[in-house]
């Protein structure tokens, strides 16, 4: 898989119910400084929102082969970047979550050295499957949200984040999708959705992989 690089969350906001055992990306908001509220009136957000849509996040192209138009994973590859998003995160009072993100997606493209050392100490949450720009979980919408009959036996499969912790049971959830996709059952379709790896990490580990990666202290 590709290391793709980093998403920041709110987590002292949900997207779905605080009793839901889902806790993947979908669970809470992504790159919150891009939230209307504080997009429009607090410049250092407006600064690091567009830098990133700029840099990372606004490009497409066509998939012929899936017929539809995918997009670049809308995680930052830059550790530097993502220590001053989740400053100005806390400066506002929200309750940052860091994730690093691999998929089978090329773009964005982390260092590979440092994706090394950022997921040395991390905690891996397992496989969720998301659209590339809006991190929409078809994991959440299937099992949680609809709870659909085809997926009942795979439930049992799902960790304690309410995704899969391993790639055996992952694609067998891919499988009975596409199979469902096929007979047109109630599935959310024409989405960009890749399978993704989830790993999470702590703020501080931030500060040390780049202090590793430049030989420098950061104070």
């Amino acid at each position: 898989m590709v290391p793709n690089g980093l998403i920041v969350q709110d987590t002292s906001k949900h997207l779905v119910s605080e009793d839901c055992p889902y806790k993947g990306i979908g669970a809470y908001p992504s790159w919150p400084l891009d939230n209307q509220d504080v997009y429009s009136t607090d410049e250092p957000s407006r600064v690091l929102t567009d830098t990133a849509h700029r840099l990372w996040f606004d490009y497409q192209w066509e998939d012929e082969e899936r017929d539809i138009v995918s997009y670049p994973i809308a995680a930052a590859p830059d550790i530097e970047f993502t220590i001053a998003y989740v400053k100005r995160c806390k400066e506002l009072g929200m309750e940052p979550r860091v994730l690093v993100v691999e998929s089978d997606r090329e773009l964005p493209q982390m260092d590979y050295h440092a994706f090394r050392l950022l997921t040395a100490d991390a905690t891996f949450i397992g496989f969720d499957y998301l659209s590339s720009q809006d991190l929409f979980s078809a994991i959440y919408d299937d099992f949680f949200r609809h709870d659909l009959a085809e997926f009942a036996l795979l439930r049992t499969m799902l960790n304690e984040y309410g995704v899969f912790p391993n790639d055996k049971f992952f694609q067998k959830y891919i499988t009975l999708r596409e199979e469902a996709l096929e007979r047109g059952s109630e599935v959310e379709t024409g989405l960009d959705l890749i399978e993704m790896g989830l790993s999470v990490i702590t703020p501080e580990t931030l500060t040390t992989t780049l202090s590793k990666l430049s030989g420098l202290t950061i104070a």
